[in-house]
């Protein structure tokens, strides 16, 4: 058996890896002596994390130093692949015998990991570089490499170990991100899943009235719910603007807007890190100019109607603002002459109003669009009370629209409503046991509601 540490005799060193001559730890160490019947393990240890061991409480004597562990190849001291080739050291009583130390090679290693670089309609590829952090300078650099998948995955295998290497993840249009890993002797690492922050863009261009630039336009986009306003310049660079620090990937929808002009809107399309430098946009102005708003019954501004203009030489199209004052519109360029204009929103019926421009310019409009689907509603009842969960059915012959009725805080039992109906003449049932019990014919005109009432036969 082992003799108290205090008494014994110890045998201490330090094991390093052979890939970057740091300490190991976790390996074990056995002290083996021979015996008539071959060797012998009398005493063992593990490393510490910087590499350092110590096998105490030995019987004065000659031993076999066996390092260990899994993931690493077996070296007996100082360097010998087995037994056969280990040098004997010497433990004496009450004395540490020390600088027994080691070099362990370990087995090639792997790291995996995952890439985020967030919500995209197509798989980017990002390089992935391991690097050895040992090398020094004027060493041969120590590189793998791999390109992570469509999911975002990576390997990076065949790792020289154990080691420290600085991994590097960069991608086209993405902020390139380090990070820091280290493997042990045939480790099989999964790294932490890495996020890819997408480098900002920027949109700018130039505007016109098509025989020069134009200042004074206000140019409006959102980001990230917020509108940001920017102007072209009157002086020095007229008629440019820039949109800096755009969060990327994006789509922005660029209005451009000044009086006596009509307003345009254009979409542009941000890849990741991407600047588009080449957005020209041509604005229509002149003396003759109509503006106004266009409103719903309820005066709501009614964003992204189109207003056409009929009675010049040529076709005329705006589009009613979106943001800011929803609704509003200009049209300008038009020579002096009367002209009609019509505004067309899906559900919506269409409106058209005459414009007088003989002398250029007139008062401002406000329009008014009505509804062009209308709506049938009411009760289903049995001997007077109202019935939940029935299905009502509407059809114009061509199509079928369904609703049940309910039984809702705010609205009397038996409540039903059938919306959105085209203008038209509908029959509207209902149905037990697969057989109509009631039926109603209605007509639907545009805005309108019609009030019908089904009634189910009695419980008796």
């Amino acid at each position: 058996g082992a003799l108290p540490a205090g008494l014994g005799a110890s045998l201490a060193g330090t094991v390093r890896g052979a890939a970057d001559g740091e300490g190991v730890g976790r390996i074990t160490v056995e002290a083996h002596r021979r015996t008539r019947d071959g060797l012998v393990v009398v005493g063992s240890a593990a490393t510490q994390q910087d590499g350092s061991y110590v096998v105490a409480g030995l019987y004065p004597g000659d031993y076999l130093l066996r390092f260990s562990a899994e993931g690493y190849e077996e070296v007996w001291y100082p360097s010998a692949p087995g037994d056969a080739g280990a040098q004997p050291v010497t433990g004496r009583a009450r004395e540490v015998t020390a600088g027994l130390d080691a070099t362990i090679v370990g087995l090639p290693a792997s790291i995996t990991g995952v890439v985020d670089v967030g919500d995209v309609s197509t798989p980017v590829p990002v390089r992935v570089q391991a690097r050895a952090v040992w090398r020094g300078e004027g060493e041969e650099p120590l590189v793998v490499e791999a390109v992570s998948d469509d999911a975002g995955g990576y390997v990076l295998s065949g790792l020289e170990a154990p080691g420290t290497y600085e991994l590097t993840f960069a991608a086209e249009g993405y902020r390139p991100t380090t990070i820091t890993e280290r493997v042990t002797g045939g480790q099989a690492r999964f790294a932490t899943t890495v996020g890819l922050g997408a480098a900002t863009g920027q949109i700018s261009g130039t505007v016109t009235d098509g025989s020069g630039p134009v200042g004074g336009v206000t140019v409006t986009t959102t980001v990230d719910g917020t509108e940001v306003v920017v102007g072209t310049p009157t002086v020095g660079a007229v008629g440019t603007f820039v949109l800096p620090s755009l969060p990327t990937p994006g789509t922005y929808v660029l209005e451009f807007t000044r009086e006596g002009f009509t307003p345009r809107t254009v979409v542009v399309d941000l890849a990741a890190g991407q600047s588009r430098t080449d957005v020209a946009v041509q604005m229509r102005g002149g003396a003759g100019t109509v503006s106004g708003r266009l409103v719903d019954t309820t005066g709501r501004g009614l964003g992204g109607a189109t207003v056409s203009v009929g009675g010049g030489p040529t076709a005329v199209t705006a589009t009613t603002l979106t943001t800011g004052t929803v609704g509003a519109f200009t049209v300008a360029g038009l020579t002096p002459g009367v002209y009609t204009l019509t505004f067309t929103l899906p559900g919506y019926a269409p409106q058209s109003v005459p414009v007088d421009l003989t002398s250029g310019t007139t008062l401002p409009l406000t329009v008014t669009l009505r509804p062009s689907l209308g709506t049938v509603e009411g009760r289903v009842l049995r001997d007077g009370a109202g019935v939940a969960g029935v299905e009502v059915v509407a059809t114009d012959g061509l199509r079928t629209w369904t609703a049940t009725s309910t039984a809702v805080a705010g609205r009397p039992t038996g409540y039903y409503a059938l919306a959105q109906l085209p203008t038209g003449t509908f029959t509207v049932t209902v149905s037990q046991a697969g057989r109509v019990v009631e039926t109603a014919v209605v007509r639907v005109t545009a805005g309108g509601t019609v009030s019908q009432d089904l009634t189910l036969p009695g419980a008796g």
